[in-house]
């Protein structure tokens, strides 16, 4: 009776620890290939450009006066008097006369500002693919992404202006009767007590002064972008793609003015002005929509780098006090981001 012989010792071994390897080597390939549940998030920094602003002085209409007012009343002109009349102080009550004083001074106008262009922030993306499809012979997914970004900018104001300031002065007949307390303020509609529509000529006076004017301040923006909608990812090859994406944006956007200004006049005659101090401030959303094109490019399945840009267009929005206006342009803004994207 003859007895098999066993395969040489070497061989046996080989086969055997390939045997038990094996199940090893197929867990190791799981691990470098994970399944991925279709979720992703993208965070990196970015700048966005072109953001605009703009600053106006303000001026009183031509009728108006910086310490009350005269109009016309419900009752029309005809009667060359009104109820339709207000004052500041008692001192303005001069005799049988209302004095109503206006000056005029040189002002900064309308200015452009930089507002620290480009702003720069950071980007936090969430989105998930809702299906992998063939588009011609590549592989496409689409989706639909959830994002927020952040971008402020702070800008210092240094404006001047020269000139000719001008000091009008009017007296209205009071027509012997006894002005309400100041500070009054009638109505159009009234009734008050009346008083003549139209200055005595002879109470007219103007006084003129070279006058020079200056601005110091700070405009501080602060925007805040939350963003829905689809994206088309394509596999240009087989770690790179290229993605667009599009859709709402809202942007809130945070926007304060803090300045003081100041008036010097070279005649006396026009009494100094004390420096004007004011801290303005304006916070809104504002609706809009973004259009992005960005490269992926995958290091591993799930860790990858980015880079892209978009377009964002925003209602624009204003705001100020009694003397000076904002304008801050979100019409046609640009941006640039780049960082890191992982897949779950």
């Amino acid at each position: 009776m003859k007895i098999a012989s066993l395969p040489p010792r070497p061989l046996f071994l080989t086969a055997l620890a390939a045997g038990l390897a094996a199940p090893s080597l197929v867990h190791a390939q799981d691990l470098d290939q994970p399944e991925l549940s279709g979720w992703y998030v993208r965070l990196g920094a970015a700048t966005r450009f072109n953001v605009k602003a703009a600053i106006t002085a303000l001026t009183l209409p031509t009728s108006l006066y910086n310490d009350g007012f005269v109009q016309p009343d419900i009752s029309g002109t005809a009667s060359g008097l009104t109820w339709n009349w207000g004052y500041n102080s008692a001192s303005q009550i001069v005799g049988n006369q209302l004095v109503l004083s206006r000056l005029d001074t040189p002002n900064i106008g309308r200015q452009d500002l930089n507002v620290g262009n480009p702003l720069l922030g950071g980007e936090l993306i969430g989105g998930y693919h809702l299906r992998e499809f063939k588009l011609g012979k590549r592989t496409a997914r689409l989706g639909v992404e959830l994002g927020y970004g952040y971008f402020s900018a702070s800008e210092g104001l240094n404006l001047a202006a020269a000139g000719t300031a001008t000091l009008t002065k009017d007296g209205f007949g009071l027509g012997g009767i006894v002005p309400p307390v100041a500070p009054y303020a009638g109505t159009f509609a009234g009734p008050g007590p009346l008083i003549n529509l139209n200055p005595d000529p002879a109470s007219h006076t103007v006084v003129t002064s070279p006058a020079a004017a200056t601005f110091q301040g700070t405009l501080n923006t602060t925007l805040h972008n939350l963003r829905f909608g689809p994206v088309l990812e394509v596999d240009l090859t087989k770690r790179l793609s290229a993605s667009f994406g599009a859709g709402l944006s809202s942007v809130f956007a945070d926007v304060g003015l803090n300045y003081m200004e100041s008036v010097s006049f070279s005649n006396p005659a026009i009494p100094a002005l004390g420096t004007t101090r004011a801290n303005d401030t304006f916070a809104r959303w504002r609706p809009g929509v973004y259009a992005e094109l960005r490269l992926n490019y995958q290091i591993t399945r799930q860790i990858g780098v980015f880079v892209g840009g978009d377009f964002q267009h925003n209602d624009n929005m204003t705001f100020g006090d009694a003397t000076h206006q904002v304008t801050l342009d979100l019409s046609k803004t640009y941006g640039l981001k780049g960082g890191l994207s992982f897949e779950f």
